[in-house]
C-alpha cells in the first residue's frame, strides 16, 4: 500500500471518528452535564449523654448494626435512684403539709361561721338591748311626767284646802254672829219686844250658820284628805320614776355592754374571714409545692431513664469514644450513628451548569469506590446559594483586585431505594456525576422571587 492510500485511510477513519463523536454529542452528549466534585453524604446523629453518672456498660462496639431504641450505653442508677426517692419523700412531705393546711383551713372555716353567727346573734341582741334601752327611757319619761303632774295635783289640793280653810273661817265667823243674835233676840223675845216670826227668823240664820259651819268644817277635812291621796300618789309616782330611771339605767348599760359585744364579735367575724384568706393562701402554697415536687420527681425518673442511653435512630455505630468507669455530663458525645439506609450525594456544579438542572433529572452515579457499579439516582434540591456563601470567611469581590473564581452550587441527590438498601454506600466516598438533563423533572427550577 503506497503512502497516498495510508493517508487516506487515515483521513477517513478520523473523518469517520469525528463524526461519530459529533453525532455522539449532539443526540445524547449536549443532554448530560457532569461533575467529579461530589461526596456521598449521610445525617449522621450524634448520641449524646442526657445525665450525669459514670458508665457501668456498653452495650455495643464500633461498625455495630442498631436500631431504634436499642441499649447503648448504661450509666450506674444508683445516684439517679437516690435522687428519685428524695423527690418522692420530698412530695409525700409536701402532699401532706397540702393534706394539713386544707385541715387548718376547714378548722378555720368552722371558727369563722361560728364566730359569725356569734356576731349576727350579738347584734341582734344589741339591737333588742337598745330597743328596750329606748322603751325603759321612754317608761322613765312617762312616769317623770307623772310626777310632776302628781306634785301639780298637790299644789291644787293644798290650795283647796287653804281655801276651805278660808270657808270655815268664814263659817265660824258666821256661825258666832248668829249665835249672838239668837242669844240677843232670845233675851228680846221674853221681854216681849220681838216678835215671834222674827225669832224664828234669827233661830233659823242660827242653825243654817251651824249648817254652812259643819259643812265648811267638812270640805277642810276632804281637802286635807284629798292632799293626803294626792300626795301619796305623787309619792308613789316619785319612786316609780326613780324605778324606773335605774331601769333605764340599766338597760342603757345593757345596751352598751351588748353594743359592746357585737363590735367585739364583728371583729371576731372579720378576723375570721382574714383567717380563711390566709387559709386558702395556704393552701394555694401547699398545692403551688405539691407540684413543684411533682416535677422534681418527674425530672428525677426522667433522669433516671436517661441512665440508659438508647439509640435514637436505626445505623451503624461509628466513632465511640465512651469507656467504661468514664463520668459522663449532659451533651458528652459518646459515639456517631450513620444511617446508611439513608444516605444521599451532594454534588458542587459550576455556576455554569445549573441552569439546565432541576428537581427530578435522572442521575447516574458512578461512586469510586465501585467503578463497576452504576448507581442511580435523582435531583432532589438545588441549594440557594453557592457554597463559598457559607464558608467561614465569604468571598467579597467588592474591594480590592477582582479575580472571577467559578463558583459552585451543592445540588442535592436522592440515591434510589435499590441501592440504598444495599448499605455498600459510605459516607465521605467520592462519586462521579452525570445529569440527563433530557429527562422531565418533576419540578420546575425554583424562581427568585422579585421584590
Amino acid at each position: 500500500m503506497n503512502r497516498k492510500n495510508v493517508l487516506t485511510t487515515i483521513g477517513a477513519v478520523v473523518g469517520g471518528g469525528v463524526t461519530l463523536a459529533l453525532g455522539h454529542w449532539f443526540l445524547i452528549g449536549r443532554h448530560h452535564v457532569t461533575t467529579d466534585n461530589a461526596y456521598v453524604r449521610a445525617d449522621i446523629t450524634m448520641v449524646a449523654a442526657k445525665t450525669e453518672g459514670y458508665v457501668r456498660k456498653i452495650s455495643v462496639h464500633d461498625n455495630a448494626q442498631v436500631t431504634t431504641g436499642s441499649i447503648l450505653v448504661t450509666l450506674d442508677p444508683r445516684d439517679t435512684r437516690a435522687s428519685v426517692m428524695a423527690a418522692e419523700a420530698d412530695l409525700a412531705r409536701a402532699q401532706a403539709e397540702a393534706a394539713r393546711a386544707r385541715a387548718e383551713a376547714r378548722r378555720i372555716g368552722s371558727e369563722a361561721n361560728r364566730m359569725a353567727a356569734e356576731a349576727a346573734a350579738s347584734a341582734a341582741g344589741a339591737r333588742q338591748a337598745v330597743a328596750l334601752a329606748n322603751q325603759a327611757r321612754a317608761d322613765a319619761t312617762s312616769r317623770t311626767l307623772g310626777v310632776t303632774v302628781a306634785t301639780e295635783q298637790v299644789a291644787a289640793q293644798s290650795d283647796l284646802v287653804l281655801q276651805a280653810q278660808a270657808s270655815l273661817q268664814a263659817a265660824e265667823a258666821a256661825h258666832q254672829v248668829a249665835q249672838a243674835d239668837r242669844g240677843r233676840f232670845a233675851a228680846l223675845a221674853r221681854q216681849g219686844y220681838v216678835s215671834q216670826a222674827r225669832m224664828d227668823q234669827v233661830e233659823a240664820q242660827a242653825t243654817a250658820a251651824a249648817a254652812r259651819l259643819a259643812e265648811a268644817r267638812a270640805a277642810v277635812t276632804v281637802a286635807r284628805q284629798q292632799v293626803a291621796v294626792v300626795s301619796a300618789s305623787r309619792a308613789k309616782s316619785t319612786s316609780d320614776a326613780g324605778s324606773a330611771g335605774a331601769g333605764a339605767q340599766g338597760a342603757q348599760s345593757a345596751a352598751e355592754s351588748a353594743a359592746a359585744r357585737a363590735r367585739a364579735a364583728a371583729a371576731g367575724a372579720v378576723s375570721g374571714r382574714t383567717a380563711i384568706g390566709s387559709a386558702e393562701a395556704a393552701i394555694a402554697a401547699a398545692d403551688a409545692a405539691v407540684l413543684a415536687a411533682q416535677a422534681r420527681l418527674d425530672a428525677a425518673k426522667l433522669g433516671q431513664a436517661y441512665s440508659e442511653v438508647t439509640a435514637p435512630i436505626s445505623g451503624i455505630v461509628a466513632n465511640r469514644t465512651v469507656q467504661i468507669g468514664q463520668l459522663v455530663r449532659p451533651g458528652t458525645v459518646l459515639m456517631a450513628l450513620v444511617p446508611l439506609d439513608q444516605v444521599y450525594v451532594v454534588a458542587n456544579f459550576k455556576e455554569t451548569q445549573i441552569g439546565k438542572l432541576a428537581p427530578g433529572q435522572k442521575v447516574a452515579l458512578r461512586i469510586d469506590a465501585f467503578p463497576d457499579q452504576k448507581v442511580t439516582g435523582t435531583i432532589e434540591s438545588l441549594a440557594p446559594a453557592s457554597g463559598s456563601q457559607f464558608s467561614l470567611l465569604p468571598t467579597d469581590t467588592a474591594t480590592g483586585n477582582f479575580t472571577k473564581i467559578v463558583q459552585r452550587v451543592p445540588v442535592r441527590i436522592a440515591i434510589d431505594p435499590q441501592w440504598r438498601a444495599k448499605a455498600i454506600l459510605r459516607p465521605g466516598l467520592s462519586a462521579t456525576i452525570d445529569v440527563d438533563t433530557s429527562s422531565k423533572p418533576t419540578t420546575a427550577p425554583a424562581k427568585v422571587a422579585q421584590r
